[in-house]
């Protein structure tokens, strides 16, 4: 999975899930790893209406299987203020993680991405270390350690 540099956002300041996932997919174009702005964004879309991809403790993993996704990825963002994640639920979220996976990837692709983030994600301490966050250097170093194949790009 890659660990792309143009794809790790620290102190984002955004209105709405919306606004947040427009500004992770358009980034996800921006770095070559999504064809179309549409079609993936409506893959996302078509997903979080099955069910809500807000995972509890202030996280949310939205994603997306589609054609126009050439490799698979994440993008996160760690937000200076939390938002409201689905509009029949107060909870709110500040740790987002984007996934990608190219839709020819086997199901099992999609389940051992989700399935290896949300390991780290029920560790308190991991979670923490996120929200400790301040710069891209502090992300790159806690994302390294996920064992994750690495692509870094500038």
């Amino acid at each position: 999975m890659n660990i792309n540099k143009k794809l790790i956002l620290t102190g984002v300041n955004v209105e709405s899930k919306d606004d947040l996932l427009n500004q992770l997919v358009n980034r996800s174009v921006d770095a070559g790893l999504v064809e179309s702005y549409e079609d993936y964004r409506k893959s996302v879309e078509r997903r979080e209406l099955e069910i809500s991809t807000n995972m509890g403790n202030g996280i949310a993993i939205p994603h997306g299987k589609s054609v126009s996704v050439l490799n698979p990825f994440f993008a996160f963002a760690k937000l200076d203020q939390a938002i409201q994640w689905n509009p029949d639920d107060e909870s709110k979220v500040d740790l987002i993680f984007l996934l990608g996976v190219p839709d020819k990837s086997a199901t099992n692709d999609h389940i051992r991405l989700l399935s290896k983030l949300a390991g780290h994600l029920v560790n308190d301490d991991f979670v923490e270390s996120l929200r400790k966050i301040t710069c891209l250097e502090d992300a790159l170093c806690i994302f390294e350690k996920l064992n994750f194949e690495e692509n870094h790009e500038n």
